[in-house]
């Protein structure tokens, strides 16, 4: 664990204060009381075991909004650093071109929280790969199914939860990340919008590259069911005469 002052580039001169932490700049900029107990929590709060769940949308009685746009960005890119370090791990080398798929159901929310999650994936250096609507399984199978085999991949949904709610779920070759893992990446979040107090930025340095995973992954499917129930009589049609 890096220190907070080590981790914000501070001086060491930390004095804490209940949940106000004193700090003092290399820079010109000055903040003497940042208060951030609270802002780390917000992130803290929004894990619901191994995915990440939180209120995007006004309409919830004594609710408001904790999915923000920025919480998201700080998200993705502890993830898509989460993802690096990890494979640096893994291949006792630096990696270049970690590739990372976002996919999403088609909740109203989706569209203004995929450019928060482009934006933190391109902080982490990233390329970013644009899936539009999709499963949760295809998530998934984007990180296997040739040619796509992306280092990792986001899945933008609250599953059964109203339409206010959205959530990210996570997912590497390996499959989908761990509550523990998943705590992880929000502690390093917490930490990145507990300092950073700024808007997401919406100009991309990197632009993420729209792919037609759907289509690859439908046909991966079919080819299973054909090949599963192996009809003798009509092969390609394998669900002919059946009434769904």
């Amino acid at each position: 664990n890096i220190p907070l002052h080590n981790k914000l580039g501070f001086s060491s001169s930390v004095k804490f204060n209940k949940s106000v932490i004193s700090v003092k700049s290399y820079g010109t900029s000055k903040y003497d009381e940042v208060v951030v107990d609270e802002e780390l929590d917000k992130i803290r709060r929004l894990q619901n075991g191994s995915d990440v769940r939180g209120i995007a949308l006004e309409g919830e009685k004594g609710r408001t909004v904790d999915l923000t746009p920025p919480a998201v960005e700080a998200i993705s890119e502890s993830f898509g650093e989460w993802v690096v370090n990890g494979l640096e791990k893994q291949k006792g080398y630096p990696v270049e071109n970690v590739s990372v798929s976002l996919g999403r159901d088609p909740r109203i929310t989706g569209s203004k929280l995929s450019v928060a999650v482009f934006a933190g994936l391109a902080r982490a250096g990233c390329m970013i790969f644009d899936m539009g609507l999709a499963t949760t399984p295809a998530c998934f199978m984007s990180t296997l199914l040739p040619p796509f085999v992306y280092d990792a991949s986001i899945m933008m949904t609250a599953s059964h939860l109203p339409y206010t709610r959205n959530g990210l779920k996570f997912f590497t070759k390996r499959g989908g990340l761990t509550s523990l893992e998943v705590e992880e990446v929000c502690d390093i979040a917490a930490r990145k919008y507990a300092n950073r107090m700024a808007k997401v930025s919406t100009l991309l340095k990197v632009l993420p590259t729209k792919v037609d995973f759907m289509s690859a992954y439908s046909k991966h499917l079919r080819e299973i069911i054909k090949e599963r129930i192996s009809h003798p009589l009509h092969y390609e049609t394998p669900l002919e005469g059946f009434q769904v």
